[in-house]
């Protein structure tokens, strides 16, 4: 169960990513989805970028 603290919730997510993926500037995106009694809580929208390739 997930409670806010302050107004805040925190939220821990591991990434895994193939080693073709880490080649390109844009490794990925996607969205990650809360939802509590009532349905959809929140969205947290998530794009990953390798900055180190031009």
């Amino acid at each position: 169960m997930l409670k806010p603290y302050k107004g805040q919730l925190g939220v821990s997510a591991e990434l895994y990513f193939s080693p073709e993926q880490l080649k390109q500037r844009h490794v990925q995106s996607g969205k990650i989805k809360f939802y509590d009694a009532n349905g959809l809580y929140g969205t947290v929208v998530v794009d990953v970028i390798n900055s180190r390739v031009k």
